[in-house]
């Protein structure tokens, strides 16, 4: 973007001097930006640090397991399957003595202390769900998204994404949302188009062993409770 003096003409065409024309509001533009920037680093810090702490040091071991679904008993050297599991930890996971995810404990114990914009910021994030989404199309900063499992459609505004995802590609991914705008998150997975139907299958068998015991489940209230299956799946396809 040009950068205009305060004494200039303003870049809009209407004759003024910047300062007496569009200065305040790109000002304030700016400001919100650094404010929303500002909030979403510091809830993401927070949570973090709230996660990983003393308290929840042995059951982190113990959910790495179920992760992995008992062929790991200590994470990988791979910094992004770590991330992946931490998302997972966060935000799906249920602590075996508060009986609920990290995420919700976190809004409980800290949520009187945030700020209002952290408050909606974590509204929000507690909303966000892993899922595998086909991309249906890119047009120039938006890609158009379904999810391969419920059909549900998604667009995200994503200026790199031309040259980050092609039409047919499976991306396995957090969906989420920060101040109403949607977003992929949690270290996201990008599979080739002919992995699509692999990773459905993986995941369906595992559902329809899951329905023996549960029988009035459905996809989506399996994908909630284990993500897990969905995350480890898609990293072993994607190697």
């Amino acid at each position: 973007m040009a950068t205009v003096g305060r004494n200039e003409p303003c870049l809009c065409g209407s004759g003024k001097k910047y300062k007496k024309c569009c200065m305040a509001k790109d000002t304030s533009i700016n400001l919100q930006e650094f404010r929303s920037a500002r909030a979403e680093e510091s809830l993401r810090n927070q949570i973090l640090k709230f996660a990983m702490s003393a308290r929840f040091k042995d059951e982190m071991v113990e959910a790495y397991s179920v992760y992995t679904s008992g062929k790991a008993l200590l994470p990988k050297q791979d910094p992004l399957d770590n991330i992946r599991f931490l998302d997972w930890f966060i935000h799906e996971h249920v602590l075996s003595k508060e009986s609920k995810p990290v995420m919700q404990l976190f809004g409980e114990v800290r949520g009187r202390y945030l700020d209002d914009d952290q408050k909606k910021l974590l509204d929000e994030w507690k909303q966000s769900r892993l899922g595998a989404f086909e991309v249906e199309k890119v047009e120039e900063n938006v890609v158009s998204l379904i999810d391969v499992f419920t059909g549900q459609q998604h667009s995200i505004e994503d200026e790199t994404a031309r040259e980050e995802v092609k039409q047919g590609e499976v991306i396995v991914a957090r969906m989420t949302s920060s101040w109403g705008k949607q977003k992929l998150g949690g270290a996201p997975i990008i599979l080739a188009p002919e992995k699509k139907q692999k990773l459905m299958d993986e995941v369906n068998a595992a559902f329809e062993k899951h329905k023996e015991e549960h029988p009035d489940s459905d996809i989506s209230q399996y994908l909630s409770t284990h993500a897990h299956v969905l995350s480890t799946a898609a990293a072993d396809l994607h190697g």
